[in-house]
This record gives structure tokens, sequence and C-alpha cells, in this order.
């Protein structure tokens, strides 16, 4: 792998190499390491328990503080009795889902094969005994163990390094140390001596490249089956980097999809007491292979052939009922050689039917025949009086009617979608997956589904007693297809093979639908290119095709996804009748700021302007060009225009015609503006999303309480403007956004400042051009730009951002608000807020003469908002005010 080759200069020049364990050696199949605690929960059914075990670490931390760490008895001597017998299963959990990771075993390996001493080393509450039986059965051999909650002392403090020196009996230069964390595995070791390499997590890595992955994990951030399915793809592309498209495609959406599919027919099988399946082919065949994996020994499954051409040719009163005439003479041309002379001047439905009751004796003799050969294919398969019927969808339930009738009773039918004329057919059971019953609108591509849950064989065109008889010729479209999906077939059974392992995950039909339609929503080139190259079929003759993928790469939906709302189009121009849109996009226009007017004329018509202009004669307006360009929908509104404009002839009024003209101006730039920080947001965070997740960020002003302030150990820290010269603890990341004041006196501090990520903000750009920073600041290595929100709008009202990718981060006033935004887009476990005084009492080093330049009450109010931020999108991460001042009683308070 690249990463041996990049590494293994440094292995060769050093005497002993020491490794991390965990997301080193070891990788869990969770997102994060704490879901293994709500796996646990629920394998056990002990409800509270995920939550209990992570409070009682935490307790556990503060009873013993005396202790650089602790171990796995001292935090379950904090936990309720009723939990304290999970401690052997969660090490036995722990032991059976821990697995190598290939990557650095082969590094492992070379050092190994090198003579170089081993040493492994973690920060970790697990006895050491314990991780050394892991460590060997997962194949890592010849090392000397040295774990934190056994000796007492931790890789954060440097203090287990300087213990395995001097066990060791080397010099710091000797030993080269390789792990995940930025800061334990790399900072510390290289601030003592120790040469050392940062291992960059592999979930970190695969998020970084999978942007879809990385949405889907934000929508569905605690749970369960998310973390496991998206780390289930992060150990798949570890070892498949080289792997074609489609069988990404298989295990990355056919697998899930198959296998919740089939875990739901699983549930439903064994709590009716079914015996026999029916896998319908051809959307069954993939199916039928996921459910044999599960291992039911006592469920017979079978691959039925049951396509809708046999159903018309069996039963003739059920195909003249569904206006399928045309479809029997087909059949029946194959069958009968003057039913295929007639048929060639028969045209249409009409002439059909006339030719089948002229001729209904001749048909009846082939429908008898057609019924005892299916019957004898149905007999042939040996199927018992307790089955059930798995497809994908159904209109019409041809297949159900056409098994039903051969086995003289009727199965119980599961789908994953089913049409409402379906539903309709009472006389069956059927039982729908779909989360939104009997419908699919909620479905992107359903033509994906059924592309994934199909089979490498032709089109059926007709049944004997032996099996299948393919259609002749087979069109291309189907060759393509069959060569395709060898490849997805094989990693349809890859995923399901592995995701086995982990019991009692339950992949909703929501969940999986919503995964695959992020694809559709974020397709990229590559995947666009390749699903338009496959063609399905729209017809039962197999005869029509259209590409898999039905969406269209347009300028539109990229400015959909930048502006944050789905256009609205009205093709009617009675807008008074338009109550739908006025409910759908009454709140989204707000985020534009535009002005929409009624105007009441008469009691029975309402005219309505939009920016002005006249829209219950809107194609005659002179902006309809500039309405279609930005995709701006027009619909009923009663806005807060102020009553002098009720009852004004805008379209002739030249005074508010200008003021409309200005306004429409103003808001192109603004919308010009957001597509912009989309652009740059997009470049500039995604890569922190969750970066510190379970750690401490420490965010540190300037205010006069950071004098009293005592570092925290092991923190991230975040600086803000001249806390620079603050040089008691070291950043990882810096915000500064205003180039005015003081700021040029020491920003070339902050862009000489090593070891640090640094993000510059634009701000005001128009109304104080001064406070613009300068280029070069922003062209140093790890320093990125990005914007806040301030807008030249009368009445304008900063707003907190969720998604930093994509929108401006709220300003308030402060680069503190920016700076906390982001530390929580990192996803800490405690933010500390350290010199937030929020007074006008000066700076921490009495520099400045004067008072600050701050608004107190102002910005009081912007740190009550922002904490009813963070409780609504991060309850989890707690917020701490260290010697608050202006702060106090806002968050959590705590006095040093």
């Amino acid at each position: 792998m690249l990463l041996l080759e990049q590494i293994k200069p440094e292995i060769d020049k050093h005497q002993v190499i020491s490794f991390d364990i965990f997301d080193t050696l070891l990788l869990r199949p969770y997102v994060k390491p704490t879901d293994l605690f709500f796996h646990l929960e629920r394998l056990e059914n002990a409800k509270g328990f995920a939550k209990a075990r992570m409070e009682a670490e935490k307790q556990a931390r503060k009873t013993h503080s005396d202790l650089e760490d602790i171990n796995i008895d001292e935090i379950y001597d904090e936990i309720a009795d009723k939990y304290k017998g999970l401690k052997e299963k969660e090490m036995a959990l722990e032991a059976e889902v821990l697995i190598a990771n290939p990557e650095m075993k082969e590094v492992y390996d070379y050092a190994i094969k090198q003579k170089k001493k081993i040493v492994i080393i973690s920060d970790m509450y697990l006895p050491d005994n314990f991780l050394h039986d892991v460590l060997t059965k997962n194949g890592y051999t010849n090392f000397r163990l040295y774990v934190s909650g056994d000796k007492r002392k931790k890789k954060g403090t440097g203090t287990i390094y300087q213990y395995a020196l001097k066990k060791l009996n080397i010099e710091p230069k000797n030993m080269l140390h390789i792990g995940d964390n930025k800061r334990s595995d790399y900072e510390v070791p290289l601030s003592l001596g120790i040469s050392a390499c940062w291992y960059e997590q592999v979930i970190s890595r695969y998020l970084k490249q999978n942007e879809k992955a990385k949405i889907f994990l934000d929508k569905y951030e605690d749970n369960l089956e998310a973390s496991v399915m998206i780390m289930s793809f992060a150990l798949h592309w570890l070892t498949h980097q080289d792997e074609d498209f489609w069988s990404r495609i298989g295990y990355e959406y056919g697998g899930p999809m198959c296998y919740a599919y089939m875990r739901w027919v699983e549930q439903q099988v064994l709590e009716k007491g079914i015996k026999e399946i029916l896998f319908v082919a051809r959307d069954g065949y993939s199916l039928q292979k996921v459910f044999d994996s599960f291992g039911h020994k006592d469920i017979k499954t079978h691959y039925v052939y049951a396509p809708r051409q046999v159903f018309v040719n069996c039963f003739i009163d059920n195909a003249i009922k569904n206006k399928r005439e045309l479809f029997l003479l087909k059949g029946y041309s194959k069958k009968n050689k003057r039913i295929a002379e007639a048929s060639i001047s028969i045209k249409d439905r009409e002439n059909a039917n006339k030719y089948i009751n002229e001729n209904i004796k001749m048909f009846r003799e082939i429908e008898k025949e057609e019924r005892q050969n299916y019957a004898t294919y149905i007999k042939n398969l040996n199927i018992g009086t307790n089955a059930c019927i798995v497809d994908t969808t159904s209109s019409l339930l041809s297949s159900v009617n056409l098994l039903s009738s051969m086995l003289k009773y009727k199965p119980i039918s599961f789908f994953w979608i089913l049409y409402e004329v379906a539903i309709k057919q009472r006389d069956f059971k059927l039982e729908s997956f779909c989360y939104e019953k009997y419908t699919n609108k909620y479905i992107k591509c359903w033509d994906f589904y059924e592309y994934m849950m199909t089979a490498p064989e032709p089109p059926v065109d007709d049944v004997n007693e032996e099996g299948a008889i393919y259609i002749n010729p087979i069109p291309h479209e189907e060759m393509e297809r069959i060569a395709l999906y060898e490849n997805v077939q094989k990693s349809i059974l890859e995923f399901n093979n592995g995701i086995q392992k982990y019991k009692k995950l339950n992949y909703t039909e929501k969940q999986i639908t919503e995964w695959i339609n992020i694809l559709f929503q974020n397709y990229d080139n590559d995947e666009y290119e390749h699903l338009s190259s496959v063609a399905i079929a729209v017809d039962t003759a197999h005869e029509n095709y259209r590409s898999l993928f039905k969406g269209i790469h347009n300028v539109k939906e990229e400015v959909q996804k930048a502006v944050g709302f789905s256009f609205v189009n009205v093709q009617n121009t009675a807008f008074y009748s338009l109550k739908y849109n006025e409910q759908c996009v009454k709140k989204k226009i707000k985020f534009l700021n535009l002005p929409i007017i009624k105007i009441v004329k008469s009691s029975w018509f309402n005219r309505y302007y939009f920016l002005g202009i006249n829209v219950a004669n809107y194609k005659y307006s002179k902006y309809r060009r500039n309405f279609h360009i930005l995709g701006f929908p027009i619909f009923k509104i009663i806005n807060n225009i102020n009553s002098e404009s009720i009852n004004v002839d805008v379209s002739t009024n030249i005074n508010i015609m200008n003021h409309m003209d200005n306004l429409f101006l103003q808001n192109n730039r603004i919308l010009e503006r957001k597509l912009s920080t989309f652009a740059l947001h997009q470049q500039t965070f995604p890569q922190f999303k969750g970066i510190n997740r379970g750690k401490d960020v420490v965010i540190v002003a300037t205010g006069p309480s950071l004098s009293q302030f005592k570092p925290i150990k092991n923190a991230v820290y975040i600086g803000v403007n001249r806390a620079i010269q603050y040089d008691k603890v070291h950043y990882d990341y810096y915000f500064v956004q205003d180039y005015s004041g003081a700021t040029p006196t020491y920003i070339d501090e902050v862009y000489r400042y090593q070891n640090c990520i640094k993000f510059m903000g634009f701000t005001n750009e128009v109304s104080s051009p001064d406070k613009t920073i300068p280029q070069k600041y922003r062209a140093g290595n790890n320093t990125y730009s990005y914007r806040t929100d301030w807008e030249i709008i009368e009445k304008f009202k900063t707003q907190f951002t969720y998604d930093l990718a994509t929108t401006a981060l709220g300003c308030g006033g402060t680069v503190v608000l920016p700076a906390l935004q982001f530390a929580l887009w990192t996803h800490p476990k405690r933010i500390y807020l350290v010199g937030c005084d929020t007074t006008t009492a000066g700076y921490f080093d009495n520099k400045a003469s004067g008072k600050n330049f701050l608004y107190p009450s102002v910005l009081k109010d912007m740190y009550k908002e922002i904490k009813a931020f963070a409780h609504q999108y991060y309850p989890d991460v707690e917020i701490i005010s260290i010697n608050p001042v202006g702060l106090k009683g806002i968050f959590k308070d705590e006095y040093q």
C-alpha cells in the first residue's frame, strides 16, 4: 500500500517503532468509539446503558482526578448497579468487533521484518492483558505494551513515552511513534524529541472523498445503523481503492438495499411462521442469495419465473379486463401461426378485442394449454402450503395472481413498494417495506432500485415445464446490463457477508431511501456518465428503453443547492388560487428578503406584484427574462409592505418602479454573494466536520480574565485576534476577520505562527472596505478564508449556521461567534470559553489604552441565541465559561 512506501524510510532509520492501538493498529466498525456502548445496549436490551456508561467514565475521571488515567474497573465502580454486569460483555464485544487495520498491519509487518523493536502505547482504560490478547488475535506479535489505564501515565501528558524510553533504555531520537491523534500521537512525542508520524483516521479520509456519506452521516449523526454502514464503506474503500465503478455502487448502494429489505422480510417470515419463500424473477435473484446467507435452514426458498406475458397468456379474461389485448395477441402469435398472420394487420386494442371474440374458441384452447404448461412448471418446484411471495413492486399484481392460481391458495406477498392500484385488489394479503405506504413519491429513481435487485439474465419471454425461455434476440441494452451486473452482485454479497457480523441492526426503508436519494441529488460527473450508460426497459415487450439515470445536470440545480431552497415553477396565471405555493414557499422566499405585494382592486380578482411587477400580466412584463433566469417563484402572499402602497398602481409609478429596480439589483448582489460563499466554504470547512469528536476545545479571547486562566491539558485550542500574544498555550486553529484597529499590529504574528490552521474572514466588505484582510495573509499554508453573514439590509439580524460548508457564519459583532460555530462544527465533547468577558474593560495584557469597542448588551443576547442554537443542533456538547464576567449565568460557569 502507498502508506508503507511513504513510511519505510522513517522505519529504516529508527531502532524502536511505536504504534498507537485504536484507529491505528485496530479498527472498530463504528464511526464513533462510543457507538459500541449503544450497540451493547441494544444487544443486551439494557435501556439507558450507553448514556450511563459515558457518564460513569466522566465521573470516574473526576473521582480519580489525582491519577493521569483510569481503568475500566474504576469506570464501572461509578455506574448503576443494574449495569455493572455489562463490564465483561463490553470487553467481549470489543474483542469481537475489533479488526486489524490492513493498511497499518502492512507497516507493522515491515517493521518486524526489519527486526525493529516494537512498542505499542495506548491511552486506554482497557486492561493491558486484554489488549495484548486482542492484538495477538489480530496478528500482531513480538511487542511490548504500555497502556495508560494500567501504568497511570498518558500519551497526552508525555509521561508514558518517558516511561517507555526508560524501560527500553533508549534515547528519544531512536524511537518513531505512529498514531492517529494529532496532539498525543504527534505533537507530544515531537516535543520530547521522539520522531513521529501522524496517521489520519480511515473514516476521516473516507469522508473527505465521499461527500454523500458525510451528508448522510450528518443527518443520522447518532444512529447506530448509519455508523456501522458508513464505517463499513470506509473499511471497504481502504482495501478497494482501485475497484471499478459498478463494484463500488453495488457495495455502497445495492448491498444496504438488499440487506435492509431482506432483514425486514426475515422478520415478517419468522413472525408469521412461514416456511417457504417464492422470490419472483428477475428482481428476486440477488434478494434470494442474500436471504439464503442468513442461514435459515428450515426456510426453503425458490427462484420463480412469473412474467407478465405468461399471466396474460394464461388468463384471457383478465387480459381483456385490463386492456391488454395487444399483449395477448403478441404472446399467442408465438403459439399459433394463424394468430401470427392475423396480428400483423392489427394495430389497436379495438380490433384486437374484436378478433379475440370472433375466435374465442381457438384462444381458449391455447389458454388451457398455457395454464397446463405453467402448472407443470410450478408443480416441479414442489412448493408447499405455507409459502409467501417476495417481489419489489407491482400495480396489477400479475405475478401474485399467476402464482396464486397455480398454488390453489393466496400466499401473503411482500413488496418493497406498492402502487395504490394494487392495494385496491383486496383479494390478497399484501405487505410493503416502504415507510410511505403505497407511494414512491419520495424515491428519486425507482429504476435504480430495480437494477440493484435484478438478475444477470435476459428478459423472460415465456416459461415451460423446465423453466425460463428468454427473449430472442436479446436486446443489446440487456447484454450490456448483464455484463455490468456481475460485479454489482458480487459486491452486494460482499457487503451482506460483512454486515451480518453485527447483530440487531435494523435498517429502515426510510434510511435506505434517503441514502440513495443523496446519490441522485449530489451525483458527480463520473456517476452521471456511468448511470446514464445503463438502459432499462419501459415496456413488457422490452422494445423501448430509457436511461437508468433520470436526473438532468444543469445550472439551475447548482443554484438551488447554493441558495438553499427549491424553485417553484408557476404555469398558471391564476395566482390567487395557488394556496399550495403560498404555504410551501412563504418562508423560503424570506431567505432573499424579497418584498411581495398584494393589491386588492375588486372583490372577485386580486392583482399581485412581485418586486413591483404586475404578475397578473406576467407574460407581458419586461422582467420576464430575469425571473426565468433566477428561477424565482411567483405566488400569493400578503407581506409587510406599508398601507401607503396598497392602492398604488406600481407598474405606472416611476418612483416606486425605480425603487423596485434597486431592490432587484440589490437582491441579485446578495444572491451572487451567497453563491460565492457556498463555493468558498466548500473549499474551507468540510474537512473539519466532526474532527474533534470526544475532545475538549478551548476558545481563547482577549478579555482581562484571560490573565487568570490556567491552561487545560490535552485540549484543542482556538485563538482569536490578539490572543496570539498569549503564549501559555499552543493554538491549533486561529480566527481573524477584521483588519481595522490594532489588527495590523499583530496579524503578521498570526501569519507566521507555526503548526496552526488559520481562518481569515470576510466581513462588512461593502460598508467597511478598510476591514478587509489583505490577500497576502490568506495565501499561506494551512490558511483558509470564510465569510460572515453581514448584509447591508435594514433590520438585518445575524443567524448562526449549522452547515458551515455552504452558508456564511453568523457574526453578531465578534469573531468569537464564528469561532464558536466552527468549534461546534468539529463536534467536541466540551467547549471552554476563555477571555470572553463581554465587557468594555480592555484586554488581558493591558497594552491598549482606554476601553475596547464593544456593545455588551447586544453581545450577551447573541451568546444567549448561540446557546439555544447549540442546544438544538449539538445537545451533547457542553459549553463552559471559564472565570466568566459578562457571560456569567449564560453557560455553565467554572472558576479557576
